[in-house]
């Protein structure tokens, strides 16, 4: 459970809002870290999802595929140093050879933990062993894999190791297409294939904190209240073409659109998924406790 001095810092890294207005923010959310973020949006403090940096934690993604499957795993350290381990990069290396043809899209992370890799060594006995080698806690935090036997699948994972994608795509892209809008995903964080695919409670709320925002603006300057519903409307088209992929301009040719670009190719994408080490972890650290103490006690 993190204290709230962790929480003021993280949510401050989060949002850059000042500390104060941290403290006032998990004050009013009953420290919910969801929640203030949320609140620091609604009240101008945070005016979009685009300045909130994702909170840090270490390790490393891990993949492996074919044209037809594809699995991606999150190990998760306490160290960048752990994370760049020798040892660690040879067990997820021999992990993933030893459980690929033995996974499909439902398996659990409990069921590949308990997968034998090396002399009756089961992958929760190895990664264990490292961890008492390198005395700090080491886990597989999620995974995932994709299996099809009609249509490409196309992967993306970054040269540190801490950003992967995998693609699902219907009709035929060649080899480069495939990686480079695999490394588009990576890239841009689009969050949704198209407009259809947008999570409507998601969308909702987004546009509650738009209106707040908007309303904001109104009570600073009246004038603004007659472009109100327009400037709410036109915020939340920008969103969705901000957090569609389809919407988005392509990566490797800016001149078109992704949704153009797979047009032209006769190809459509049927799902893909983006792991970010760390994504949703709130990491403890003890730097920046003298200034949070300090600001909270006046």
């Amino acid at each position: 459970m993190a204290t709230k001095i962790e929480l003021i810092k993280e949510l401050r890294k989060s949002t850059q809002a000042s500390v104060m207005d941290c403290k006032q923010a998990l004050e009013k959310n009953n420290d919910d870290f969801e929640k203030a973020v949320k609140w620091l949006r609604e009240n101008g403090i945070v005016k979009s999802t685009k300045k909130l940096n994702k909170v840090a934690s270490e390790g490393i993604i891990v993949l492996k595929s074919n044209l037809h499957k594809a699995i991606m795993v999150e190990i998760n350290s306490q160290t960048d140093f752990v994370a760049k381990n020798q040892e660690l990069k040879e067990f997820s290396d021999l992990m993933l050879e030893k459980i690929f043809e033995k996974v499909n899209p439902k398996t659990e992370l409990v069921e590949i933990e308990k997968i034998q890799i090396n002399n009756d060594e089961k992958v929760s006995e190895k990664l264990a062993l490292i961890a008492s080698k390198t005395d700090e806690k080491i886990v597989l935090r999620r995974v995932v894999v994709f299996e099809t036997k009609t249509n490409q699948i196309f992967t993306y994972l970054h040269a540190n190791k801490r950003i992967g994608v995998i693609i699902e795509i219907q009709g035929k892209l060649n080899e480069d297409d495939g990686k480079h809008l695999a490394m588009h995903i990576a890239a841009n964080s689009p969050q949704f294939i198209d407009q259809s695919d947008v999570n409507q409670t998601w969308l909702q709320n987004e546009r509650n904190i738009i209106r707040s925002q908007a309303e904001l603006e109104v009570k600073e300057n009246p004038k603004k209240a007659i472009f109100l519903e327009k400037t709410i409307e036109g915020r939340v088209n920008k969103l969705l073409i901000d957090t569609c992929l389809i919407n988005q301009k392509y990566l490797i040719d800016e001149t078109k659109t992704i949704g153009q670009f797979l047009k032209e190719k006769q190809a459509k994408v049927l799902k893909f998924i983006r792991y970010e080490v760390g994504e949703g972890i709130i990491k403890e650290t003890v730097d920046f406790v003298s200034e949070v103490n300090a600001q909270i006690k006046q």
